[in-house]
Parts: structure tokens; sequence; C-alpha cells
């Protein structure tokens, strides 16, 4: 179910519109298992997911020196030793964690995108989920799992900066060359028993969703060929939803 968290932003209004760009054959499977797939962190295609920002990066590199420099531990070099080796461990336990993390990503715009649908479709035939921020909240109160949901802040790595009081922060920032993207960021957490463990997620989680509440319209790419859109009503029939796709406004002639 969803859960707030301090971490995740929210936009100034619940009925926002919120959009997700897919192949037919993702649409095939929401509608097939009534789940929706959340790709693992780490297996995202930005390798800065998950990651920390240089400012931190160089503030835990000058602790370092000056654990090593501190005079207190003189004659208890198990002591500092100690101390360093936690503070060397941090990277390696912030990259494990993001094995324990998994994402849904949408976009955040009032209309339809083209840039959208050249970016995630590889072909022409692709459909677009459209809801409202409220809705896509409100999907996952048939999940026990806790999701977390809001906006992602791009911030520039080398230069800016964010709060390290709650590990969560790392999985809503990327890189100020995402900004395109305007992403709503769901993120669910699945924990081993152990550590040492293999993480529960593997390539992903499939989460169950309430697509009653989920979808409020579909659409198909604004350059898919005419029998496409047959094709995706189709299957939806076949899957006993009521929905109704149609053709991208986009692809509309323009009039002179």
């Amino acid at each position: 179910m969803y859960e707030w968290n301090e971490c995740f932003p929210q936009p100034p209004l619940m009925n926002s519109k919120v959009w997700r760009y897919m192949d037919f054959t993702k649409l095939v499977s929401l509608l097939d298992t009534g789940k929706l797939f959340f790709p693992r962190v780490d297996k995202l295609d930005d390798p800065y997911e998950g990651t920390s920002p240089k400012a931190l990066i160089d503030a835990r590199e000058k602790m370092l020196a000056q654990i090593a420099e501190d005079p207190q531990y003189d004659g208890n070099t198990a002591k500092r030793a100690e101390i360093l080796d936690s503070y060397r461990d941090v990277a390696k336990t912030l990259e494990k964690f993001s094995q324990f993390m998994a994402v849904s990503c949408w976009h955040l715009n009032e209309s339809e995108s083209m840039a959208m649908w050249k970016l995630y479709l590889s072909a022409n035939e692709g459909v677009a989920l459209q809801t409202t921020y409220e809705r896509l909240r409100n999907c996952f109160r048939v999940v026990e799992e806790k999701v977390h949901i809001g906006l992602v802040t791009y911030i520039d790595y080398d230069n800016d900066e964010f709060s390290t009081l709650n590990m969560d922060y790392l999985y809503v920032h990327k890189r100020k060359s995402f900004e395109h993207e305007r992403e709503i960021r769901c993120l669910v957490r699945k924990y081993p028993e152990h550590w040492t463990d293999e993480p529960l997620i593997g390539a992903g989680i499939a989460v169950p969703v309430d697509l009653d509440l989920l979808i409020e319209n579909i659409y198909v790419a604004p350059a898919s060929p005419p029998w496409f859109l047959d094709v995706v009503n189709s299957t939806i029939q076949k899957f006993g939803r009521k929905e109704i796709a149609v053709k991208s406004p986009l692809s509309k002639p323009p009039t002179y």
C-alpha cells in the first residue's frame, strides 16, 4: 500500500496527469497478471542510480583523513582501524542496498509528450497509459508491501548535494541530463533475512495493482498503423476490461 515518505516530494496537484509509455507486450502482461513490474535499481540504465554526489563522497574522504590524524586514537590503532573500516564500507553498503530497491517510473505531464513516445518505444506499436497522481497512489492498496511515491529531483552530481539523514534520498535524485523525463517514481524495498543473502527481488518485482484505479485512458502511438488500434482494443476486451484505447491526438493532421 502507499505510504508517505518525507524523502519523496509531492506534486502540487493530486489530479495531475501521469503517463507510462510502454510497448504492447508490457500492456498485455499488465492486463494478464494485474501486476506492474518494478525493475531493480541497480539494473537500470543510469549507473548513477542510488549513488552519492561528489560533495558527499568528498565529505566522507575528509572524515577518513581526520580520523587517520586524530590524536585521540594514538596508541589505540585497533579502534582507529575499526572506525576507518566502517567509513570505507559505506560505499559498499550503499551499492548493496540498491539490490534491495525496485522502482516504477512514470512521466508527469498534463499532455502527451512526443519525446517520450520516441524515447521509450523502439517501434510504433506502443501504448501510453494515462492516469492521475492520486489514482497511481491509490492503485497500490491491494499490495502488502509499502510503496513510496513522489517526484524525482534532478541535480548536478559534481556540484550539488542532498541530505544524508535518510538513505531513501539516494533513490529520488537523478542527473540533470534526465530532467526531460519529469519522473514520478514509485519505490518498493524487499530485504533478505540476512545481509549476505541473495537479493529477493532478482531482476525486479511484479507488484499487484488495482487496474480499475490505475488506468484512466489508453492511447496508441501516433505513428502506429491503423490495424494496431484494433489489435489493442481486441486484446483489452479479451481480458474483460472495459477501457477503450484511442489513437493519440498527436496523430491528427494539421489544418491550414
